[in-house]
């Protein structure tokens, strides 16, 4: 499968995130002691951002991606080498969020939010 990068998208940002969920765990030998809290990863999610100045001919990937509400597959590149903690997380990404603003005058800005959708692929950057 062939992928290409979003022209518009000039500014990145990546996040990974997660759920915790936490429980307070007595220490039966001391019971008159505060609870420490202990938690567990409940799920996790790798969520993109992205901005820039819209390119026309991609809006209706954009447009098209969103309204179907299907997810798509794709891959995000940490464009460094391998040996210097390159990576590539390859899978399936839902586009819940498209914003287009603008002034007068200026060329329309475009914002997108990407989110994982279920486990990705994590390979070395050749």
């Amino acid at each position: 499968e062939g992928f290409a990068a979003f022209c518009s998208i000039t500014a990145k940002s990546v996040s990974f995130n997660g759920s915790e969920n936490t429980a307070p765990v007595l220490d039966c030998d001391n019971p008159d002691d505060v609870a420490w809290l202990e938690s567990e990863m409940q799920d996790k999610r790798v969520t993109i951002s992205g901005s820039g100045t819209l390119d026309g001919e991609e809006f209706d990937t954009f447009y098209e991606w969103w309204d179907s509400g299907e997810p798509s597959n794709g891959k995000l590149i940490l464009d460094i080498p391998g040996a210097s903690g390159g990576r590539i997380l390859t899978g399936s990404w839902q586009l819940p969020t498209f914003s287009l603003t603008g002034n007068k005058g200026e060329k329309v800005q475009v914002e997108i939010s990407l989110g994982s959708n279920g486990a990705l692929a994590k390979t070395n950057n050749a």
